[in-house]
């Protein structure tokens, strides 16, 4: 995996992201400790751009997954709407 520096989508401060799952999703590390290291389907970042208040939830959530070891990861259900829940570190 190639990390590539963009902007965390979820606090804009720096982040390396590369693309998975084949373009599917997008695993990031952010600079700010607060949101650390998630992943984001295509789908969700749709979502979740343009939305502050949004981002904020999603940034709070990320923190108790770090605390607890995980990662966040966010994607669309099949009912269309955002799920966002804590899951193992793929790179671990």
């Amino acid at each position: 995996m190639r990390l590539e520096e963009t902007t965390c989508l979820l606090c804009g401060n720096p982040a390396q992201c590369a693309t998975v799952d084949e373009g599917n999703r997008t695993y990031c590390e952010c600079s700010n400790p607060r949101c650390g290291n998630y992943e984001v389907s295509r789908a969700a970042q749709k979502e979740i751009e343009g939305r502050d208040s949004m981002r904020e939830e999603l940034s709070e959530k990320a923190v108790q997954c770090k605390r607890s070891g995980e990662i966040l990861r966010v994607a669309v259900g099949s009912d269309g709407n955002l799920m966002a829940a804590c899951a193992a570190h793929p790179r671990q």
